[in-house]
């Protein structure tokens, strides 16, 4: 299984949490970190996993960008 977690970050928090999924499940699947803007093609993802930070209750807009672009 191929897994693609994609995130953006502004202080470094949610890229440390993305290395922790990656840890946790890398030993049953092929996983695969990105940064939102490194993303060109989710093709060949069986899963993807988003992480975003939370400011004033929303997530980043390059975040709202990606999911509305690959919806």
């Amino acid at each position: 299984m191929r897994v693609c977690i994609v995130y953006d970050s502004r202080h470094g928090t949610t890229e440390k949490m993305t290395e922790a999924i990656k840890e946790a499940i890398e030993k049953y699947a092929n996983v695969e970190v990105r940064r939102v803007s490194e993303v060109a093609t989710l093709k060949g993802c069986e899963l993807i996993i988003v992480g975003t930070p939370i400011y004033y209750e929303r997530p980043l807009k390059s975040i709202l960008e990606f999911l509305e672009e690959h919806s």
